[in-house]
């Protein structure tokens, strides 16, 4: 399992469903945000680091965090919107 997994402020009564597609996968969506609710939105993706959030373990499990950790980089990238 990865480390460094976030607790979350409260317990999830209803887990999130593991996507079928990659982070990056077909079709995409453009998103452009301000900068400073760049940084809120990062601190709430971060939350997706925790195995609680998610329904199933396991390899599943690490398998999708990595996938939140890729978005994670993405998000401080600061790309250029349209």
């Amino acid at each position: 399992m990865v480390a460094g997994y976030l607790v979350t402020p409260e317990p999830y009564e209803r887990p999130l469903t593991i996507p079928s597609a990659g982070v990056f996968d077909s079709p995409t969506v453009q998103l452009c945000v301000n900068a400073q609710w760049a940084s809120i939105l990062d601190g709430l993706v971060g939350q997706l680091l925790t195995p609680a959030i998610w329904d199933g373990s396991g390899q599943p499990v690490d398998d999708v965090i990595q996938q939140v950790q890729l978005l994670l980089v993405a998000l401080g990238s600061n790309g250029e919107c349209p």
